[in-house]
């Protein structure tokens, strides 16, 4: 009894070990885990949810998959082996089909297929709006519902919502073809129904989804439960969606010479792109954000080689590069929030040197950079706003200006600005955003008249290939075709801003843009961020860390900035300043401390070595003002949340059928009870079974 009690605390540890051991190799047979894929998440605003999530153990389904319409209808009218958890193909997934799965009742979550071999449905797919951020631009119906809900023009035709719906389960988009395949196999080795439309009989093909968000209902109650102590600890479940605004100028401003009305040009560009999948690959955004914002960047180098002197006849010109206006203008309603409260660019100091300040009054034009690389017969559409010009013949006039200067530059570079219909209003755009809170005279630049050209507008789809600036295969030297449409675009509009800058309508030539510049923007965003370009500015420890594939332009959280608003910042700040001489890091350091206007870095420069880069570039938040005066429930800035989560996973294997999953059960009941009964009655009798002889000596 003595050597059992002694033995017993390390068999039973032996015996746990082997069991765990054992567990371990059971799991690895029965489960195939699957790595290459995009998960949706959850968001929320200020009314209600959308996005996916899957309960906190995971969704399992039996897969089926849906390749054609009667493989919808199948599972539909005769599937019974609920729940399931279909592989889609991109030309089924579409909101019909959604909806009509949805209804079914019969589905625990989505699989779609998205490789680098996927083809575009040529019937176009936008999961964004018909009218993309249409209550909180300037044709609302509370500001001016005869524009309301795109009604003189629908810009979005394509756009079927499904990003914007609710999902109770899981949506993975599948992304490595070699784990397709296998899915595929292992589907119609078990699952596939026979020719007659019978089902096949268990053991089932079978995956489990896993991404389970931690947020739920709306901002309100998520920001709430967020910001709610419990057991003296901040338990976050969602977060402000967000990033930072990338601002500079011509020419470097400050405080003690601030500015007079009418006094500054802006011309600004989006930076942010998204699809219905988190960090999907390839990334997409070719036409949405990048044709605007390269071809601005493209504009910033080419007019920082203007004469300094000429510079300094000129009215100043902002440069604006806007984070999150794709949910509902985050980065620009920011902007003008600043503006009215006197804090922009930033919040003034006593006794700081700093950049002067911006107001709504100074802004004699904008002009706004959207989609632009699809260009018909190298036609540019100006879209100007009837609401300001109706009420302010002054406004109007300025903005004639503006078409008039833009329509008179194109024609000598081969592009062909025309004036698109007035009385159907702006698309979406950031300047709706500075239209809500005064007239200003501003024209938005497009490839389209009236509709979108890009079919695929917020969507996977949304490619380099689209906008004809493929490069894969391709080195730095190779120039796409979009690559000389945009450099023809920069030098239309560096033309036209240097000529609405001057005085008294005095005129100067523009340098011209460079056409080996506009294509390594190109190749260096959409292709490779480890390019020549980025490498000289960035410092030289990230120089050597940039990517071989394209950074997302999702806008996540506002506590977490992408990487691509870090790399922009530098890169304007290399066009827009100086190299100074500084023979080390540590001597390249502003030499007046409380100067905020001009920063100092230490850049690889042209030989990766290191050189010292003097700069006036800013970055401003992109944090919805909803946050900043805790109003979670506003109806006038964007509130959109993202949901935290902890992790997210997809596994395939063999599914029991229920009866056989119970038979198992019970099994192991059967055989727990009796275990525990033999172990009773053996402690019982143990004095008895493991008795001993005592030793006579």
């Amino acid at each position: 009894m003595a050597t059992f009690s002694r033995l017993g605390p390390s068999l039973l540890f032996f015996l746990l070990l082997c069991v765990f051991a054992y567990g371990r190799k059971t799991h690895d047979m029965i489960y195939v885990d699957v790595r290459g894929f995009s998960p949706c998440v959850r968001r929320m605003n200020a009314t209600h949810q959308i996005g996916c999530t899957s309960a906190i153990k995971g969704n399992s389904g039996v897969v089926h998959f849906i390749n054609k319409t009667t493989d919808l209808d199948w599972l539909i009218t005769n599937g019974p082996h609920k729940p399931y958890i279909p592989l889609v193909t991109a030309d089924m997934f579409t909101r019909k089909t959604v909806d009509s799965l949805m209804m079914s009742g019969k589905i625990n979550g989505l699989m779609v297929i998205h490789t680098t071999d996927t083809v575009p449905p040529s019937f176009g797919f936008s999961p964004d709006y018909s009218c993309p951020n249409e209550n909180y631009g300037f044709y609302t119906e509370g500001l001016n519902p005869e524009y309301s809900h795109c009604q003189k023009q629908e810009w979005n035709p394509w756009g079927n919502q499904i990003s914007f719906l609710d999902y109770d389960f899981p949506i993975f988009a599948m992304t490595n073809m070699t784990e397709i395949l296998s899915l595929i196999e292992c589907y119609h080795e078990r699952n596939d129904p026979s020719p007659n439309g019978k089902a096949r009989k268990y053991p089932l093909c079978a995956v489990e989804l896993n991404d389970r968000m931690h947020g739920a209902k709306d901002t309100v109650t998520c920001m709430r439960r967020s910001t709610r102590l419990t057991n003296m600890e901040a338990v976050g479940y969602c977060d402000p969606m967000g990033d930072q605004n990338v601002i500079s100028y011509l020419k470097p401003t400050n405080k003690s010479t601030p500015f007079v009305n009418d006094s500054l040009i802006v011309i600004g560009a989006k930076l942010d792109t998204d699809s219905l999948f988190y960090d999907l690959q390839p990334v997409s955004g070719a036409e949405n954000d990048a044709t605007g914002f390269i071809t601005l960047l493209s504009v910033i180098e080419t007019l920082s080689r203007l004469p300094s002197e000429t510079k300094q006849q000129m009215k100043n010109i902002m440069f604006a590069l806007f984070q999150g206006e794709g949910w509902d203008y985050i980065g620009s309603s920011r902007v003008v929030f600043d503006m009215e409260k006197g804090e922009f660019p930033v919040k003034q100091t006593d006794d700081v040197i700093q950049p002067a300040n911006v107001n709504l009054g100074h802004i004699a034009a904008f002009l706004e950079l959207r989609q632009i690389g699809l260009m018909n017969a190298s036609q540019m559409w100006l879209h100007t706003d009837p609401v300001s010009q109706g009420r302010d013949p002054g406004v109007k006039q300025k903005t004639e200006d503006i078409v008039k200067e833009l329509t008179s530059a194109s024609k000598d570079y081969g592009i062909d600005a025309i004036g698109a219909p007035t009385d159907q209003g702006l698309p979406p755009a950031s300047f709706q955003r500075f239209l809500r809170s005064g007239d200003v005279s501003g024209v938005v630049i497009t490839d389209h008249e009236k509709e979108f050209k890009n079919r695929y507008y917020q969507s996977r789809f949304d490619l380099p290939e689209l906008v004809d600036a493929e490069y894969d295969n391709q080195t730095e030297d190779y120039i796409s075709p979009l690559a000389k449409v945009l450099t023809n675009v920069t030098s239309v509009l560096a033309q036209s801003l240097v000529n609405l800058a001057m005085p008294n309508g005095s005129t100067t030539d523009a340098p011209q843009a460079d056409l080996t510049l506009t294509n390594q923007l190109l190749y260096c965003f959409l292709y490779r961020p480890n390019c020549t370009l980025l490498r000289k500015v960035l410092s030289v420890g990230n120089s050597k860390q940039l990517s071989n594939r394209p950074y997302q332009r999702y806008v996540g959280v506002y506590t977490s900035p992408n990487s691509i608003t870090h790399i922009i910042e530098k890169l304007v700040a290399y066009f827009l300043g100086e190299e100074i001489s500084a023979p080390t890091l540590s001597d390249c350091k502003n030499p007046i401390s409380n100067d905020q206007i001009f920063s100092y870095d230490w850049i690889a420069g042209n030989h990766g070595n290191g050189t010292c880069w003097k700069s006036y570039t800013y970055k401003t938040p992109a944090l919805s003002p909803a946050f900043v005066i805790e109003d979670w429930a506003s109806t006038e800035y964007s509130t959109w949340t993202e949901s935290r989560w902890t992790a997210y996973s997809a596994r395939m294997f063999y599914v029991a059928s229920t009866g056989q999953q119970t038979i198992l059960l019970s099994i192991g009941v059967i055989v727990l009870l009796v275990s525990m009964v033999l172990v009773y009655f053996v402690n019982k009798k143990s004095d008895v079974l493991f008795s001993q002889e005592e030793d006579p000596y």
